[in-house]
């Protein structure tokens, strides 16, 4: 797991070191990622930046709850991009956003198995 993903050592410092909580806390947001993205998705192929960047925000935020940093940094370049009505920039930043999440995705269930 890339520490470029996850800062797992700040999240378990914020949670007191309780590996069940960061678990149970990833477990959420592997369920909630995806139908972020599904919505973003829509959004995106709709052409409507405005919901664009109003998911990535909602995406951004969440991320930075549990320690996706990589998917934080994504969704806010998306974020800014749409807010600024530059699609050729947000495009690029869609498409970093998409493939950070299902890397971050990956890291995630990957720890949590590990934790089980």
């Amino acid at each position: 797991m890339s520490e470029d993903l996850i800062q797992i050592a700040q999240s378990l410092a914020r949670m007191g070191g309780d590996r069940r909580l960061l678990v149970n806390l990833f477990r959420i947001y592997l369920d909630d990622a995806p139908k972020k993205m599904a919505a973003l998705d829509v959004a995106w192929s709709e052409g409507s930046l405005a919901a664009v960047e109003r998911l990535a925000h909602s995406l951004k935020g969440a991320s930075s709850t549990v320690g996706a940093s990589a998917v934080h940094e994504a969704a806010l370049l998306l974020e800014q991009a749409a807010k600024a009505g530059n699609r050729t920039e947000a495009q690029s930043a869609y498409h970093r956003l998409q493939q950070v999440v299902a890397q971050t995705l990956a890291s995630m269930a990957a720890f949590c198995e590990n934790v089980d």
